[in-house]
């Protein structure tokens, strides 16, 4: 019917448009970053498209010691920008260290060889947290 034909039509406008408003966030997250000042807003864009978005509760574990993952499954060797709420470093429950919001963690696993299984420390949701994760797979394959 054409009722059902319009509800499809704004159905698809709507997942449009959701969609480029997470890669504009994406982007503006992209761009606060230092590291990636010399790279192109194209390049950028491109990266935008292999992001994705994950939330985590209160003390729930990001990355666990010798690299075991949490629940969400996240790849090992990853940017973590932190768009909402704080993370902290923990060693045996003690806060070692603090990052919140507009923050990264992960970059010096990423661009080393250092591999997260040498973890010997938790990364665990302080609050609730919004993260936009970057894996390193990833951004080798947009380059």
């Amino acid at each position: 019917t054409q009722k059902q034909n319009e509800d499809d039509e704004l159905s698809d406008l709507s997942s449009y448009l959701r969609d480029e408003a997470r890669l504009e966030m994406f982007l503006k997250v992209l761009s606060s970053q230092r590291f990636l000042e010399r790279f192109s807003i194209d390049f950028k864009r491109s990266l935008c498209k292999e992001m994705r978005e994950i939330t985590f509760s209160s003390k729930e574990t990001i990355l666990r010691p010798q690299g075991s993952l949490s629940a969400n499954d996240l790849q090992k060797k990853s940017l973590y920008f932190i768009q909402e709420g704080a993370v902290q470093y923990q060693f045996r429950g003690r806060v070692m260290r603090e990052v919140g919001e507009g923050q990264c963690f992960g970059m010096y696993e990423y661009f080393t060889s250092f591999q997260n299984t040498e973890l010997d420390f938790e990364i665990v949701s302080e609050g609730f947290s919004r993260l936009y994760v970057l894996g390193e797979d990833e951004f080798r394959r947009t380059l």
